[in-house]
C-alpha cells in the first residue's frame, strides 16, 4: 500500500543494506568483465579560466561519479524482512540507515531516486558489535587492535558509532590501554569511513538531502574533512605544520557546515551554481529542479525563490535546446507558464530582476542570458580583438602555386597528362631556384573559393571557413601550413626580394639599382631584421596547433594533414595540469610556443570550451592566428553556443569569412544533401523524405541494387513481431548478396541500441570471421583477422616499444603508489608531498608517471583496427595475452585484455 507523498504504487522502505557475503573467485572465472552494475567512473572536470583560477587559490572541486545501480539484500527495519532492492547506493555499509521509495517489480523492490541516509541507532548486543567490528576493519584497523578493544568493552555496553570516540576516550584512560586507543582513534578520524560517520554525527540534513541534491559529488563532499588530515605515522611535523593542517580541517569542516546551514534555511541556492560559487567557493555544484521536488523541499522555498529557480531551469533548458546563449523575454515568460500555469508573468519578471541581483542572469533590454554564457561570449571577443589589434602577421606563400602543385600531384598519381611532366608546374619548391611562377605544365582549374580561403589565412588574423563535406576546408589548411612549415628563412628572404624586385608600381631606376648585388645584399640583411622582428616564418610544428572538438575529428584531422591534431580538451586538461608559477602561469606548458590555432568541426564547439582555449592560448602562448572550420547549417553544439554560426556573420562584413560551395567528393554529394535535410528538421522541428539511390523492400519480392549504388533505403521485413528476428533476417540477407558487404574491410553497421549491435556483432563475427563473439565461458573471444572499434578514449601501452626491467618494475612502484596515495599512506620513507590541488602524493612519483606515459598510445573513439597477429608470451608459468594490431598508418601491440575490459567498453566488434 502506497504511503502519504509517494506515488500510486510506491511505498516507503527504511532499513539497511546487508553485507554481501565474500565468494572467493576462481581463477578463470566465468563472469564476463562487462559489469553493468560497477559504479560509474569519475567523468573529468573541465574549467574555465575563471574557476581554474579560484581552484588553484584555495576554491573546492568535486569529482562527479553517480553511484551505479546495485542489487543488494535489504532489511526491513519495520517488518524485520529482508527483500531484494535494485537501486543506486551512495553508501552501503551496514551501519547506515536508509529512508527510500520504491515500487514492487519482477520479484523485487526497484529503487526510485536516492536513499536518504543516517547512522543506526539499534546497534545493541552481538549484531552491534558484529557491525562495530565491520566499522574498525573498513577504517583500517588491524584485528589484533580490535580483540582486546572488545575485551575491554562492558557486555551490557551500547555503543553507537556517533559516540565511539567518546568510548575510546574512555578506553585511552587505562595506562595499558592509552597507546592502542590512540592508534584506533588515529585511524578512525582520517579513514574515509571514519569521516562519512563524523560528518553523519554532525549534519543530519546534510545526510539526508544531498544524496539526492548532489547524487554525483555526495560521498566526495562527505569525505572531503580527510584531504587535510595526515596518517598518524607522517609525524614529527613542526607546529606551524600542526597550526595549518587544524585550520585546514577547521575549513573543510565549515564547508559541511556550511551546506548544512544552506539547507535548513536558503536551501534554493543549493539550486544556482553561481551562488554556490560566490558564496563557498564550489564550482560545478547545483542541484536540479527535479531533486528539489524528490526530496519534498521544494514547497518550503518562499515563492519568490521557487519562481527563481523555475526561470532559471527554463532559461538553461532553452540554451541547450536551441544552442542558443540568451532568449527574448516574453519567451521566456511562455516557457515557464507552459510549465507552470500557475505562474503569472509578472512573477516572472519578479524572478528575473531578484536574479540578475544576484548575478545569475544578465538582461540587455529585452534579452536575458545566463552569466557564465555572456562571460564567454564576451571573452571570445576580447580574444579576437587582441589578435586583431596585434601585430598583423602575413604567412609570405603563393597560394596558387602551393593548390596547383597539390593538383598536379593528384592528377600525377591518377595517370592523367600531368604525370609525365614531373617538376613542373608547382610542387615542393627548391630553396635554391627563384621562387618565379612558371607557365608550363597543363593548365589546371583551381577552386576560386579555395584560393580565396587560402588568402585569407595568410593575410587575416582571424578567418572562418564554411562549408559542407567534401569542399575541401581541411585540404586547404593543410597545404597551407605544410607548405609554410617546409619553408627555410633563407628561401624567405629571397620570395621577399623577389616581390621586392618586381613590384610593378616601383620606379625604373630603382628596378636598376636593384639588380646590382650590392644594394640585393643589402637588402637581404634588411628584410632578415625585419624578419627577426616580425617572425613570419613558423618554425617548427608545435607553434601550429590542430584541433577538433572529437578524438575522431581529431584523429581524421591528423591522417589528413599528416601533422599532430589533438582535441580541445586534451588542450585544456594538459593546462589544468601543468605546474604554476608564484604568478599562476603555467610553466613548461606543452602548447606555449602555438602562434597558430585551427579548429575543426567548429560548428561542434561550445563557446564555453572554446572560450577557456582561446583565453589560454592568447594570455599563455604567442597565439597570432585563428582559424575555425566547419558547417554553419549543421545543428549546433550539445551545450549552448552556436559559435561557429555567430562568427560567420559577424565577420563575413569585414570579408573575415568565407563559404565554400563546391563539393570535390561527386560520391559524397547525395550524403551531403540529405545531412543538410536532417540539419534543417532539427532546426525547423518538420519532417521532410530523404533522398537515396535505391529502395530495398524486403516484404515482397526485390531485386538487390547494384554496386554503384551508395545510400540505399532497406525497409525491413514485417513478418512477425519479433522485431530482432526481422533484423535478424535482414543482415543476413544483405550480408550475403548487398553491394558493399562482400568484405569486412569496407563494411560497417551503425546501430543506436545495445542489443542490436550485439546482434549484429554476432552476426558479422560469424559470417566475416566464422565464430561467435563469446567463447563457452561467456567472454568475448577475440581473435586474428577480428575488426574492432574503439567506443572511448583512451590510452594503451604500445609492447613494440621495448621495456626494460627497470621500467616495469618502475611502472609497478608507480601503481603502488597510487594504491598507497589514495588510501592517504604514507611511504616507505615515512614522507608525503602536497600537490597544488590537496592531493598527496610520494616524491619522484611525477617522473614515474612521465615515464610510464613514455610508451603510451592514444586510441580514440570511432577508430578501426584489425587485429592482426595474437603473439600471446608464456612467461614463468603465466600468460601474458597481448595481441598485435594494425591499421594503416600505424600499427601497434598491447595486452588485448586491458583493452576490451576496459570499464566503458572501450572496444567492441564490428
Amino acid at each position: 500500500m502506497s504511503q502519504l507523498g509517494c506515488p500510486l504504487g510506491d511505498r516507503i522502505i527504511i532499513g539497511s543494506i546487508l553485507p554481501e557475503k565474500k565468494v572467493k573467485k576462481a581463477e578463470n572465472d566465468d563472469s564476463d568483465w562487462e559489469d553493468d552494475e560497477e559504479e560509474e567512473e569519475a567523468q573529468p572536470e573541465f574549467l574555465d579560466m575563471k574557476e581554474m583560477d579560484s581552484v588553484s587559490s584555495g576554491g573546492h572541486m568535486f569529482n562527479s561519479s553517480i553511484p551505479g545501480r546495485n542489487e543488494v539484500d535489504f532489511l526491513d527495519s519495520v517488518s524485520g524482512k529482508r527483500c531484494r532492492v535494485m537501486g543506486r547506493f551512495s553508501l552501503k555499509d551496514p551501519w547506515w540507515e536508509a529512508t527510500c521509495s520504491a515500487r514492487a517489480a519482477r520479484g523485487k523492490l526497484l529503487l526510485r531516486g536516492y536513499p536518504a541516509y543516517r547512522l543506526r541507532s539499534d546497534l545493541q548486543g552481538d549484531q552491534g558489535r558484529s557491525i562495530l567490528s565491520l566499522f574498525l576493519t573498513a577504517c583500517g584497523v588491524d584485528g589484533q587492535f580490535v580483540t582486546p578493544f572488545f575485551a575491554w568493552l562492558p557486555m551490557g555496553r551500547k555503543v553507537e558509532l556517533a559516540n565511539l570516540q567518546e568510548v575510546l576516550a574512555e578506553f585511552e584512560e587505562g595506562e595499558q590501554h592509552r597507546a592502542l586507543a590512540q592508534q584506533i582513534k588515529a585511524l578512525v578520524s582520517v579513514s574515509v569511513a571514519g569521516m562519512r560517520v563524523t560528518a553523519a554525527s554532525l549534519y543530519p540534513n546534510v545526510m539526508r538531502y544531498l544524496p539526492t541534491l548532489l547524487p554525483g559529488r555526495f560521498t566526495e563532499l562527505l569525505g572531503w574533512g580527510k584531504k587535510s588530515q595526515k596518517h598518524p605515522a607522517a609525524q614529527g611535523a613542526t607546529h606551524v605544520t600542526q597550526i595549518e593542517e587544524e585550520e585546514e580541517e577547521e575549513e573543510d569542516l565549515s564547508l559541511l557546515a556550511k551546506l548544512e546551514e544552506i539547507i535548513k534555511t536558503d536551501v534554493w541556492k543549493l539550486g544556482l551554481n553561481y551562488v554556490m560559487y560566490k558564496e563557498l567557493r564550489v564550482v560545478h555544484c547545483e542541484a536540479q529542479l527535479r531533486s528539489f521536488h524528490e526530496c519534498k523541499l521544494f514547497q518550503e522555498i518562499p515563492l519568490k525563490q521557487r519562481n527563481a529557480l523555475r526561470v532559471y531551469d527554463s532559461l538553461k533548458t532553452h540554451c541547450y535546446r536551441t544552442g542558443s546563449t540568451y532568449t527574448e523575454l516574453p519567451t521566456l515568460c511562455d516557457e515557464v507558464r507552459r510549465g507552470w500555469k500557475s505562474v503569472v508573468e509578472m512573477e516572472v519578471w519578479d524572478a528575473v530582476h531578484f536574479l540578475k541581483e544576484l548575478g545569475v542572469v544578465v538582461r540587455d533590454r529585452q534579452k536575458v542570458a545566463l552569466q557564465n554564457l555572456h562571460s564567454y561570449e564576451t571573452g571570445i571577443a576580447e580574444c579576437l580583438r587582441c589578435l586583431m589589434q596585434g601585430e598583423r602577421w602575413v604567412i609570405p606563400l603563393d597560394v596558387n602555386e602551393v593548390l596547383t602543385a597539390s593538383a598536379l600531384e593528384r592528377l600525377r598519381k591518377k595517370g592523367g597528362d600531368g604525370g609525365s611532366r614531373e617538376g613542373q608546374g608547382g610542387g615542393e619548391v627548391d630553396s635554391d631556384a627563384e621562387p618565379a611562377p612558371t607557365d608550363q605544365g597543363p593548365p589546371v582549374d583551381l577552386d576560386p573559393d579555395q584560393i580565396r580561403a587560402a588568402e585569407m589565412i595568410c593575410s587575416n588574423p582571424v578567418t572562418v571557413i564554411s562549408g559542407k563535406g567534401g569542399c575541401g576546408k581541411t585540404t586547404v589548411v593543410s597545404l597551407l601550413f605544410k607548405a609554410a612549415l617546409q619553408q627555410s628563412p633563407e628561401e624567405e628572404v629571397r620570395k621577399v626580394c623577389w616581390d621586392f624586385e618586381n613590384d610593378s608600381l616601383g620606379s625604373e631606376a630603382w628596378e636598376e639599382e636593384a639588380l646590382s648585388p650590392s644594394l640585393l645584399s643589402q637588402l637581404e640583411g634588411e628584410v632578415k631584421d625585419e624578419r627577426k622582428k616580425s617572425s613570419w616564418v613558423l618554425q617548427g610544428e608545435d607553434e601550429v596547433l590542430l584541433t577538433a572538438p572529437t578524438g575522431r575529428a581529431a584523429s581524421l584531422l591528423t591522417k589528413r594533414t599528416c601533422l599532430k591534431a589533438y582535441t580541445l580538451h586534451q588542450v585544456l586538461w594538459s593546462f589544468m595540469q601543468a605546474k604554476r608559477d608564484p604568478n599562476g602561469a603555467p610553466e613548461e606548458w606543452k602548447f606555449a610556443c602555438v602562434r597558430v590555432l585551427v579548429v575543426d568541426e567548429g560548428s561542434l564547439v561550445c563557446v564555453r570550451l572554446l572560450h577557456s582555449v582561446l583565453t589560454m592560448l592568447t594570455k599563455h602562448a604567442q597565439l597570432r592566428k585563428f582559424v575555425i572550420l566547419g558547417d554553419v547549417r549543421q545543428l549546433p553544439s550539445i551545450e549552448p553556443g552556436n559559435t561557429l554560426c555567430d562568427l560567420f556573420c559577424s565577420l563575413g562584413r569585414a570579408h573575415w569569412a568565407i563559404e565554400m560551395k563546391t563539393n570535390h567528393r561527386a560520391e559524397s554529394q547525395l550524403i551531403v544533401n540529405n545531412a543538410g535535410l536532417i540539419a534543417e528538421m532539427g532546426l525547423t522541428h518538420t519532417f521532410r523524405p530523404l533522398h537515396y539511390d535505391a529502395i530495398l523492400d524486403l516484404n515482397g519480392s526485390y531485386t538487390m541494387p547494384s554496386e554503384d549504388k551508395r545510400f540505399i533505403l532497406i525497409l525491413l521485413p514485417n513478418t512477425s513481431e519479433d522485431s530482432d528476428y526481422d533484423l535478424q533476417m535482414a543482415i543476413e540477407l544483405l550480408l550475403k548478396a548487398a553491394p558493399g558487404l562482400k568484405n569486412d574491410v569496407t563494411s560497417q553497421f551503425i546501430a543506436f541500441r545495445r542489443r542490436e549491435c550485439a546482434l549484429i556483432n554476432e552476426l558479422c563475427c560469424k559470417h566475416y570471421c566464422n565464430h561467435c563473439t563469446k567463447n563457452n565461458k561467456n567472454r568475448l573471444a577475440f581473435q586474428p583477422g577480428d575488426k574492432v572499434c574503439c567506443t572511448k578514449n583512451g590510452y594503451v601501452t604500445d609492447r613494440n616499444k621495448e621495456v626494460s626491467p627497470e621500467e616495469e618494475d618502475l611502472e609497478n612502484s608507480y601503481v603502488a603508489d597510487r594504491a598507497r596515495t589514495k588510501q592517504r599512506l604514507p611511504g616507505p620513507d615515512g614522507e608525503e608531498s602536497r600537490r597544488g590541488n590537496g592531493a598527496t602524493q610520494r616524491n619522484g612519483s611525477g617522473d614515474k608517471m612521465k615515464s610510464k606515459e613514455k610508451n603510451k598510445e592514444r586510441l580514440c573513439n570511432g577508430e578501426i583496427f584489425f587485429i592482426k597477429h595474437d603473439v600471446t608470451e608464456e612467461e614463468a608459468g603465466s600468460q601474458r595475452s597481448r595481441k598485435q594490431r594494425g591499421r594503416r598508418p600505424r600499427r601497434l601491440c598491447t595486452c588485448w585484455v586491458t583493452v576490451a575490459s576496459r570499464r566503458g567498453n572501450t572496444c567492441t566488434r564490428l
